[in-house]
């Protein structure tokens, strides 16, 4: 896991090229797209690995008044890539109790998702099914059937460091 922690710390320590107009942009997309490269070919190889640990996963509800529920959405052309967001989101450093995934019946009529976000429900990731409501699912559904939890939403194209829950909390 050290080559996944030196990896965050060169992505999101990456420059901002935009003030620099459409070729500072053109530069920050490059820079993105070679990470995510990277982050795809190394992660599948972790990943295994980190299934079969007893790290990986969410933790039982403590004694707290209060769960801690980390909330996420996705979509059609997301969805191959949202286990890898998954992963990083299983692996913090203070867990949380839940991670919840909602999807739109209307943008999976058939309910077929990959297989790695099905491994990852050996973790603790929990799939839903709602309504569209297109990014607000992801806060929305989460906060309606659990108003006394705190929610941490998070987008499905970024990879967390491992520490983001802790430095939330």
């Amino acid at each position: 896991m050290k080559f996944l922690k030196v990896m965050y710390q060169i992505y999101y320590s990456l420059p901002g090229f935009r003030r620099y107009g459409l070729a500072g942009k053109a530069i920050d997309r490059l820079l993105e797209l070679t990470m995510v490269y990277v982050f795809d070919w190394k992660l599948p190889q972790l990943l295994s690995s980190e299934l079969n640990s007893m790290r990986m996963g969410v933790v039982a509800p403590k004694n707290s008044s209060k769960e801690l529920i980390v909330s996420i959405t996705s979509f059609p052309a997301r969805i191959d890539r949202v286990w890898l967001t998954v992963v990083t989101l299983l692996n913090q450093t203070v867990m949380p109790n839940r991670v919840i995934l909602w999807l739109a019946n209307e943008q999976f009529p058939n309910k077929i998702i990959p297989v790695t976000l099905r491994k990852l429900e050996k973790r603790g990731l929990t799939i839903k099914w709602c309504e569209d409501l297109r990014s607000h699912k992801k806060f929305y559904y989460t906060m309606k059937s659990n108003p006394d939890a705190f929610v941490i939403t998070c987008d499905d194209d970024v990879y967390y460091p491992a520490n983001t829950i802790e430095s939330l909390l």
